[in-house]
């Protein structure tokens, strides 16, 4: 068959590829939503999408309220995570008298999740750098309580004000890690990972969105945003 007759696909090429309605026979719903693809369809990253998760993919079309908004929101989101992760590290440590060092991964996956969901899903470095930085005080933090008390212990109890004594507890808790790298190896590593979960979860994520496309026409349908004609 010669390469430019035309077949029930269209006519072949091999300069550019494009889906055809054979291409997309297997995919009868979204790769993201698992909503059922009826006559339009779009590809992200050779994925077949429906039209919702490509607007969702692309801003939901929401007016871009600028990146110090994006900042702040991203900074609100992941610090409120922080915190609770931080009572939830302290809380175990209370309980059990007992560094379960594996939480730091679990706070990592929460602060940089949600650090991402604040930013509107941007990622980048700048993004990435406040989820590890969140993360690490969230660690850290959670040992503030326990020195705190560990101060008021006799035979020496300190007379300092409360304020003075969290103030200086925090002080203490930021090197805590280093502290123990020679008594506790895999504590720090551990700690690590954590942290690198959370530069992870904030990662720009590019993606190759095309389309739209018929399903069951061999052409490409109108431009994005256009109506499709009958």
């Amino acid at each position: 068959m010669d390469a430019a007759t035309p077949t029930s696909a269209g006519t072949l090429q091999f300069d550019t590829a494009e889906p055809t309605a054979q291409s997309v026979a297997g995919a009868k719903a979204c790769a993201t939503c698992a909503t059922p693809i009826q006559s339009v369809y779009h590809m992200a990253d050779g994925e077949v999408i429906c039209t919702g998760c490509r607007i969702r993919m692309e801003g939901g079309g929401r007016v871009d309220e600028g990146p110090l908004a994006r900042a702040a929101r991203a900074t609100l989101f992941g610090a409120g995570m922080a915190l609770a992760g931080s009572v939830v590290y302290w809380a175990v440590l209370a309980a059990t008298d007992t560094n379960f060092a594996l939480l730091a991964i679990l706070v990592g996956f929460m602060v940089g999740r949600a650090v991402h969901v604040g930013s509107r899903e941007r990622g980048g470095w700048g993004y990435q750098s406040l989820a590890v930085g969140l993360t690490y005080l969230s660690i850290v933090t959670s040992f503030v309580p326990l020195l705190v008390t560990a101060m008021r212990q006799p035979p020496d109890p300190t007379d300092l004000p409360v304020v003075v004594q969290y103030v200086a507890a925090f002080v203490t808790s930021i090197p805590l890690p280093f502290l123990m790298l020679t008594e506790s190896p895999i504590t720090v590593l551990i700690v690590g990972i954590g942290l690198w979960q959370a530069w992870k979860q904030t990662k720009r994520t590019e993606r190759t969105i095309t389309g739209p496309y018929y399903v069951n026409r061999p052409q490409p349908a109108p431009p994005f945003g256009a109506p499709a004609l009958g």
